[in-house]
Formats: C-alpha cells, sequence, structure tokens
C-alpha cells in the first residue's frame, strides 16, 4: 500500500488564480476531518477550501462552493491514480478575477494535487490491526503463553491498575481468541467465589453472628469491584455476577456503578456510604487492602475463634498474591517503588 512519508505543500498559479495544495498523511476520516478543519481555519479567508480523502475506514470529497463536481472528484482521481491510501488532500484557491470554466477547474484541481503529489515522498507501507488487551496481573503467564503461541508481537506494554498490551497481528483471530481466554478467565474466577461465599454465607446465617458480618462485609466490596472491573475491562454489564448478598449497600448502588468508567466517578457513587474512604485510586488493591485490615483486626481479637482462623487464611492469600506480584515486578524490570505500589501492605 502506497502513502506518502509527510505533509507537503505545493502551489500553482493559472489565469490569477492561486491554488495551494496540502496534502497530510491520515489514517482515519477522523484524522482527515480535523486536518481539513484546521487549515480551513488558517485559510478563512480564502474563495475555496476544496478537499479529498482516501483512509483505512473510508473516502469522500467536498467540491466546497465550486460547481458540482469540478473540485473535490478530480482531486480524489487524482489521489486514486497514484495508488494512494490514507491521505488527505485540501486545495485552497484564491480567486483571481477569470472565471475557469468547468473544463478549467476539473484540469486545475487535478493539477493542483499532482504537483503536491510529485513533490512527495512515496513509500510503501504494510499495515497490520493493533489491538490493546487489558487484563489482570494474575493473568500474566496465561496471556503471556498465549502471545507466544499466536506469535503475535507487543508494541507497547504498561503496568498501571492493569496490565495493559498494545498488540500487532497479521491474523485477527489470534488476538480474539486471547480476549476470549481473558475473559474467561475472569468468569471462572468470579463463579468460584460466588460459589464460596454464597455457601459459606448459607451455612454461618444466624449460627455465628461474628463471621456472618465479616462475610458480608466482604460480599459488598467484592460486589462493587466486580462490577466496575466487569464493565470497564471486559465490557460485561450483567447481575448474575453478583454475590447474592447486600450487607450496607443495595443493589441501586450497584446499578449506578455499572454506568460509570472511572475511578472518580465510582468514589462519588460510594461518598455516600460506609465504603466512602476505601476507594483512593487503584480499585482492586483498594477492595484488597480494606479485605486484609478486616481479617488483621479479626485475627488479633480472639485467635482460638473460628472467625480468627478464617481471617487468617485470607490474609496468606492476599500475602501470597504480594509475593506473585513482587516477583513478576523483578521479572518485568519494575523498580522498587513501583512494585511496592502494586502489593497490599
Amino acid at each position: 500500500m502506497k502513502t506518502i512519508e509527510k505533509a507537503v505543500q505545493s502551489e500553482i498559479n493559472i489565469k490569477k488564480s492561486q491554488f495551494i495544495c496540502s496534502l497530510f498523511p491520515t489514517k482515519s476520516k477522523k484524522e482527515s476531518k480535523e486536518i481539513i478543519q484546521k487549515l480551513n481555519q488558517q485559510y478563512h479567508d480564502a474563495t475555496h477550501n476544496c478537499t479529498a480523502y482516501i483512509t483505512n475506514d473510508g473516502e469522500g470529497y467536498d467540491d466546497n462552493g465550486e460547481p458540482g463536481g469540478t473540485a473535490g472528484k478530480p482531486m480524489i482521481n487524482a489521489l486514486r491514480k497514484n495508488d494512494l491510501h490514507n491521505v488527505t488532500a485540501v486545495v485552497t484557491r484564491y480567486f483571481g478575477g477569470i472565471k475557469l470554466g468547468a473544463g478549467g477547474l476539473v484540469r486545475a484541481y487535478s493539477k493542483s494535487v499532482l504537483e503536491a503529489i510529485e513533490a512527495s515522498e512515496i513509500i510503501e507501507v504494510e499495515y497490520y490491526d493493533v489491538y490493546n488487551i487489558t487484563f489482570d496481573y494474575s493473568d500474566l503467564k496465561d496471556i503471556e503463553r498465549e502471545i507466544r503461541n499466536s506469535k503475535l508481537t507487543i508494541i507497547q506494554k504498561d503496568f498501571g491498575e492493569k496490565i495493559s498490551y498494545d498488540l500487532v497481528s497479521k491474523n485477527n483471530k489470534n488476538i480474539k481468541e486471547i480476549f476470549e481466554t481473558s475473559k474467561n478467565n475472569f468468569e471462572l474466577e468470579n463463579n468460584l467465589n460466588k460459589y464460596y461465599f454464597e455457601g459459606f454465607l448459607h451455612e454461618v446465617k444466624g449460627k455465628n453472628k461474628d463471621i456472618e458480618t465479616v462475610l458480608k462485609y466482604s460480599i459488598d466490596l467484592l460486589n462493587i469491584f466486580w462490577t466496575y472491573r466487569c464493565q470497564k475491562y471486559y465490557g460485561i454489564v450483567d447481575e448474575n455476577i453478583l454475590i447474592n448478598s447486600f450487607y450496607k449497600i443495595d443493589i441501586n448502588i450497584i446499578r449506578e456503578v455499572e454506568k460509570i468508567e472511572t475511578i472518580e466517578e465510582l468514589k462519588q457513587i460510594l461518598s455516600h456510604t460506609a465504603y466512602k474512604n476505601i476507594i483512593k485510586e487503584d480499585v482492586q488493591k483498594d477492595v484488597k487492602r480494606a479485605l486484609y485490615k478486616r481479617s488483621k483486626s479479626s485475627f488479633r481479637k480472639d485467635i482460638l475463634n473460628l472467625n480468627t482462623v478464617i481471617s487468617y487464611f485470607e490474609m496468606i492469600q492476599i500475602e501470597k498474591e504480594n509475593i506473585i506480584t513482587i516477583i513478576e515486578g523483578i521479572r518485568y524490570n519494575l523498580k522498587g517503588p513501583t512494585i511496592k505500589n502494586k502489593i497490599i501492605i
């Protein structure tokens, strides 16, 4: 596929009319329209700003007040004739007082674009689809195994609240399989947690108030976290993922969380609940930190209490995740403060 390497501008004069052709490499209609808008502002005093573009997601042209078919169409034909893609052409005309007629306009606008193409550096490019996948640190090994097996290329990595990879492949199917792997892992994790908490709560309900309270507190936070995580990272809005219990929140709070995308919005929703001070900047880490603190508090109360034993195992689970995070952080050469920021303290 041929395109131009960088923007170029050329100028011709025909019967006192000035034709300035601006040629830009553009990959989308949105990018083309932004360029066109910018040049319309730059040459706001021009008689006409006629346009033509061919991009990955479509093509089009505009005569901008010139007689129909005399400007935009010959411009796009000039691009097609040279087999150019991902290019936007804008021809700015300052009228010189002499009318060119329909045939003269067609030749003028066509020549203006051809002159700019002649002045451009034409390059051959091969385009690949770039996909972004976002996943949990716990899914890292599975995702990377799929990437290796599918022979994909990672062109960008970001280790934030979640891990984000930009991937390139000639085979879109491979990318979709990775998305499905991540999504399926989440659904499996969710179902196991749901089975555990609903079963446990059923067994202790009305029998042990302390354990019941701890479970309900945990369930509230997990329902908030799963709902936020589902909607933001997996595009899932499904109340069936919820553990069927509410303690200090209700279903209306959950339905508000289903509609949001940012942590700031989540903090605003929770600002009127008992959990208003829990979420700071990393939802998953903040929820686990709150659960860890709750377990630690229970653990200190009575060493022989069943609630203490449960709290102990919850603390061990979080500390195990901390160790895995540290190991993975070292493996990916993350700096100490970055790793520290990922663990639950």
